[in-house]
């Protein structure tokens, strides 16, 4: 149960047809993983047995995935709750997933099938016999390579602008423009939808949704938008804490809600885009938003600043205080939040890439983060600066003042 509960989103990728390597893999795993830890083979063979049978025999509709996640979940913690004296239930709550296991599977079995008769079988495996894998290391060599080619280039051609005339001229000008596709041919090996980064947020607003008694709406767009792997691993977690924050901090409970005129189901809106050579990432939700108030006086009475300083300062500037560190103004410490840490360090982790965060909020009307990043971390921006006849480039990003 602990490998199947890790690997949730294979199971949800496979359930509505995505890729075929998946097909049975995890389960035998977890089976084995079962098995070594003593936990009755007999039963969780049934389990692998009828998963893999939904995974892999019937197009499972994805109202049904949550249900049948939910009963992984549920039964998932009640093993996980269980001393070694009470071990003998396990059979029990065993089969108790394989019945609704079962109850599903009937259900899509049951269900009308498409009228065309067509199924993804010969098309997905026409898709596999066509991709190749690759280690990273040798996608992170070939980028370097590629690199060097650049700066060859580079070198080349201001060569050839001092002899306007020179025969090297127009081979120069189609290795260019060679080089320059065979640059961003080698990117797009790199770069990855960053839905990738967002597969376990559902469970993760599901089940705060339950922990805090709130009815919560994810909405997720643009998951198909493309960044660099290196940059993808970097965003994930300040991404998972941005929306954690915005369930807890920011959405009110059904009570709140329809005291304010507002629906009682809150929404949580993550959307990503691509704007020139970044992509901008917006967590907004339709919360009680900021209480600036609190925020000056959290400021105060944690001596980050005098009310004469305050005075001085507009109201964007201390929203800003929400990123120093140990700086909260909850005053209940929660399993989810509260505690001062974490909004610092989603800043930190963004400025390393040469991002950036923008804070925006209304009181009575929700929050909204915007994260400005770079598309790839391969290519960095220079300033070209020039001092006693020698040329040098520093990164844009690492520059402080102009």
């Amino acid at each position: 149960m602990i490998l199947l509960q890790g690997r949730q989103t294979e199971f949800m990728i496979k359930a509505l047809g995505g890729p075929d390597e998946y097909e049975g893999r995890d389960l035998r795993v977890a089976h084995q993983k079962a098995v070594q830890d003593g936990l009755g083979a007999e039963h969780f063979e049934k389990v692998a047995q009828y998963l893999r049978e939904a995974l892999v025999d019937l197009e499972i509709e994805s109202s049904l995935i949550d249900e049948v996640l939910a009963v992984v979940g549920t039964t998932r913690d009640d093993v996980l709750n269980l001393d070694s004296e009470a071990e003998e239930a396990i059979p029990d709550a065993i089969d108790n997933v394989v019945e609704a296991v079962e109850a599903l599977v009937a259900e899509a079995a049951n269900a009308p099938a498409d009228a065309s008769g067509e199924t993804n079988g010969p098309k997905e495996s026409a898709v596999a016999s066509q991709t190749i894998r690759v280690t990273v290391d040798l996608l992170e060599n070939l980028m370097t390579m590629v690199s060097e080619l650049v700066l060859t280039r580079n070198q080349l051609l201001q060569m050839v602008r001092k002899h306007e005339d020179s025969e090297f001229k127009v081979p120069l000008q189609r290795l260019s423009h060679v080089t320059t596709d065979l640059q961003e041919g080698v990117m797009k090996t790199r770069m990855q939808p960053i839905g990738n980064a967002w597969g376990k947020l559902p469970r993760i607003i599901r089940d705060l949704a339950i922990e805090l008694d709130k009815k919560i709406d994810l909405e997720m767009v643009g998951a198909d938008t493309e960044l660099d792997r290196q940059v993808l691993e970097i965003i994930k977690d300040p991404l998972t804490h941005m929306v954690r924050n915005s369930a807890d901090h920011g959405l009110e409970t059904p009570a709140e809600r329809l005291a304010a005129g507002k629906p009682e189901t809150g929404k949580v809106v993550l959307k990503a885009f691509h704007e020139g050579g970044h992509i901008i990432i917006e967590i907004s939700d339709d919360g009680k938003g900021i209480n600036v108030e609190k925020v000056r006086e959290k400021a105060v009475s944690s001596g980050v600043c005098t009310e004469a300083e305050l005075e001085t300062f507009s109201e964007q500037q201390i929203l800003q205080f929400i990123f120093r560190a140990g700086f909260s103004t909850v005053e209940k410490v929660t399993n989810v939040s509260g505690r001062g840490v974490g909004m610092d360090v989603v800043r930190s982790n963004i400025t390393k890439i040469g991002g950036t965060v923008e804070l925006a909020s209304t009181e009575g009307q929700g929050t909204r983060f915007t994260i400005k990043i770079p598309l790839t971390l391969a290519i960095v921006s220079a300033l070209i600066v020039e001092c006693s006849g020698e040329r040098y480039a520093m990164p844009q990003n690492s520059v402080t003042e102009l």
